[in-house]
């Protein structure tokens, strides 16, 4: 088959899309990259094609140009035209159908991609590195770091949690798009990335697409989600909370290649970790590991906290991953035994590790999963992170800690990991569990792409068919 990833280029995102295109290929798939961030060398370090979207880009140029030294209203003009524009561009259409591919994947948040392909009547399946994104009365949304309620009290707060989310919601995308700043937004340019459901509204009217058929605006993922088309999700229903919402997911596991060394990394970076890796392991160390993600401004100041912890026992190695958001100047002398690295080889360094402080990330998570390591976690983060650590430690694969706080409580999250043998024996299950979906992602695309075949179509939610992990008879989809 001929498959077209479109993806959103995130780190984590482009990844594990990166080991499914990996995977597909060596089914004799051939796969092909759409985007339109600047990401042509990770995708072709791999040997994948990559087409980048640049309209967007040039829109913004056009409309910066075109408002410089200029008064407010010519300016405000100069930016409805260039609004005008990319709601009327066909940049991603014309890519559809110049690549003609027999299955289309789209990141579950490239809503423009959506609406194009819904527009020129292109069979799609979404795919997203998250937990259910679908409303549960029962289960926290993931956004909010509340844990599995068992108390009356807690199910009225989890309860009361949605209501306010999806109040909030809809306040926005009305009386909101009122305020001062939503209306100058009228009058701007957008990016094929955005997640603003005015904008994505305007883009689908031009198409004569109907949005409030294909999306629903009740569940969690801003500002909606699209009930009707089918969703592949990168991560382990097992490590969902009782009762979770899975609605029509097909969970099919981790796409993680620990093989792969991130193109970030460069070579001396790579032979820095070696050389500690070498010096500490075996010694009767805990080696650790923290990467704080990529998307963190706080990064600097909860790595100093981590640092702290482990200032005074040398008997604990540290190998910091910055992720690019920060440099190792920034923090300062740091005590022998710890190594920073502004991006780190880290299913590498997980291989080795004890311990792993991380942020909470989904794809992160994962690969502390595939390597059996137990986590410690910050209580507090962005998007799904909070979700996520409630839901680590639910399954007893990890702690959560003050990470804003002081050394002592992220120490002490390190002792409760490192001294009870329990953890890494709940993570190492659960790695048995990731390794058990084995080909369900591949069997599950070609059961799309025959459906697509000899259907012109994909199956609808009411239609969806089980797809069982290789080597096990549990159901893998929602």
């Amino acid at each position: 088959m001929n498959i077209v990833i479109v993806t959103s280029g995130l780190v984590g995102i482009l990844n594990s899309g990166l080991e499914i295109a990996r995977r597909l290929r060596n089914d004799g798939h051939d796969v092909v990259f759409v985007g339109w961030r600047d990401i042509a060398p990770q995708v072709e370090a791999h040997s994948f094609a990559y087409v980048r979207l640049v309209g967007d880009e040039e829109a913004q140029d056009r409309y910066r140009s075109a408002s410089e030294g200029v008064g407010r209203l010519r300016s405000l003009r100069a930016g409805r035209r260039s609004r005008r524009e990319m709601i009327e561009a066909t940049e991603i259409e014309d890519a559809i159908e110049t690549l003609r591919p027999d299955l289309l994947i789209i990141d579950v948040e490239v809503h423009t991609a959506v609406v194009a392909a819904s527009s020129i009547g292109v069979p799609f399946v979404l795919r997203f590195d998250l937990l259910s994104v679908y409303r549960s009365w029962s289960v926290p949304p993931l956004h909010i770091g509340l844990a599995a309620p068992t108390t009356v009290a807690e199910r009225i707060r989890c309860v009361w949690s949605w209501v306010e989310l999806i109040g909030r919601r809809y306040v926005a995308n009305s009386v909101g798009e009122l305020r001062p700043g939503r209306i100058g937004r009228r009058f701007r340019p957008f990016g094929y990335g955005t997640v603003s459901r005015a904008d994505v509204a305007a883009f689908a009217r031009h198409r004569d697409v109907r949005l409030r058929q294909i999306s629903s605006r009740s569940h969690w993922l801003r500002p909606h989600v699209y009930p009707h088309a089918p969703l592949m999700s990168t991560t382990l229903a097992e490590l969902e909370l009782p009762h979770a919402n899975i609605g029509d997911v097909h969970h099919v596991g981790p796409m993680i290649a620990a093989e792969t060394v991130d193109a970030r990394v460069s070579p001396q970076a790579l032979a820095r970790w070696e050389a500690f890796r070498d010096e500490h392991v075996g010694t009767g160390s805990d080696l650790i590991y923290c990467g704080l993600g990529t998307l963190d401004p706080t990064v600097v100041r909860r790595v100093r906290h981590v640092i702290d912890a482990v200032a005074d026992r040398p008997d604990r190695p540290l190998v910091i991953g910055l992720g690019g958001q920060a440099t190792a100047a920034e923090l300062g002398v740091v005590p022998e035994h710890v190594l920073v690295l502004d991006y780190a080889p880290q299913p590498a360094i997980l291989a080795f590790a004890d311990a792993a402080v991380v942020h909470g990330g989904i794809n992160s998570i994962n690969e502390c999963i595939a390597m059996s390591v137990p986590m410690v976690l910050p209580y507090t983060g962005v998007v799904d992170q909070p979700g996520n650590a409630v839901r680590v430690e639910h399954h007893g694969l990890g702690v959560r800690v003050d990470l804003d706080g002081d050394r002592a409580d992220v120490a002490a999250g390190l002792d409760q990991v490192l001294g009870d043998p329990s953890y890494r024996r709940r993570a190492a299950d659960m790695a048995a569990t990731a390794e058990r979906y084995g080909r369900t992602m591949n069997d599950l695309v070609e059961r799309w792409g025959r459906e697509i075949s000899e259907l012109g179509a994909l199956a609808g939610p009411g239609e969806r068919r089980s797809v069982e992990a290789a080597g096990s008879s549990d159901t893998r989809s929602g």
